[in-house]
């Protein structure tokens, strides 16, 4: 990324990008992004952004989506700081594999005297959220899963073919590709989505390099390489959910039925309607599902 998390309203053509936003939610964004500067952390080298909203209520780790940054989740950061936790949300650095990604966060964890977190982990970041309890399952108190799939090996021949490819675009070739990937995931553009669509532009526009696009292209090649069995988290003691919508294009119905099979002591969620937008579609339901699941997971813990 050429700049940490926030966004730089000085910038006339940034300012611009978000002049269609509804004034309410738009004043409601800049006050969170006032109110959480971003904390910086060293780790073996490379520096790590990421927003801590604060607070002595039990922890969530939400490392961001495939957008990369995390106040694209400011309106799930908000509500789970409303509800009484403490959230981390990492932006992601460029790095190349799911070891690296999965080291910093628990490195972030560690150095803000975090003994376990709750793990929300959406789109992207579910894939994360995959490799990080496998790794650290002391440190996951449960994991969430959102609108993501399970590794997909058959899928890497041809992925890493399209890396390949992508890698001789011209910088701001590939951004553009990129934006528009991102971009269509999204319902048909209208007001309420005015907000989220100017972020995704911000992004693209001013803040996305080639070498961030193409780590975290690599890092979705890597997650497909990983093996995963139902027997990997038998004697993990904590709980997770899984949140998926019919209709989400980025997991179709084999995607979500393999994603069930591989965690058979799942909860199981299921939207209609949504696409790949629940959080914003169907805020409401979605975070009662969130919140009644993490009440659940503390009861336990």
């Amino acid at each position: 990324m050429t700049t940490i998390i926030g966004t730089d309203f000085d910038n006339p053509d940034v300012a611009r990008l978000y002049a269609e936003a509804p004034e309410t939610e738009l004043a409601a964004y800049r006050a969170f992004l006032d109110a959480h500067p971003a904390k910086r952390l060293v780790i073996d080298d490379l520096a790590w952004h990421y927003l801590d909203t604060g607070g002595e209520g039990p922890p969530v780790l939400a490392p961001s989506g495939g957008l990369g940054v995390p106040e694209a989740s400011w309106r799930t950061l908000v509500h789970l700081r409303e509800a009484g936790y403490r959230v981390i949300a990492p932006e992601n650095p460029t790095v190349t594999t799911m070891a690296a990604l999965t080291e910093g966060l628990a490195g972030i964890l560690r150095h803000e005297g975090i003994a376990s977190a709750h793990f929300l982990g959406g789109s992207f970041g579910g894939m994360v959220g995959q490799v990080f309890v496998r790794r650290y399952p002391a440190l996951t108190r449960s994991l969430i899963l959102s609108h993501t799939p399970a590794p997909q090996p058959e899928r890497n021949e041809t992925a890493e073919r399209y890396v390949r490819g992508m890698h001789v675009l011209p910088e701001k070739v590939l951004i553009w590709f990129m934006g528009r990937r991102l971009l269509r995931l999204l319902p048909e553009d209208t007001p309420a989505l005015a907000l989220t669509v100017a972020q995704v532009r911000d992004v693209i526009r001013h803040r996305a390099t080639k070498a961030w696009v193409l780590s975290a292209l690599r890092c979705v090649v890597d997650f497909n390489r990983q093996v995963f069995t139902p027997e990997d988290l038998a004697a993990w003691p904590g709980k997770l959910l899984i949140l998926m919508t019919a209709g989400d294009p980025t997991t179709p119905d084999p995607v979500r039925e393999a994603l069930a099979t591989l965690y058979p002591d799942a909860q199981v969620h299921l939207f209609e309607d949504t696409g790949h937008a629940t959080a914003l579609l169907q805020s409401s339901a979605y975070y009662a599902v969130i919140d009644a699941f993490l009440e659940s997971a503390d009861r336990v813990g």
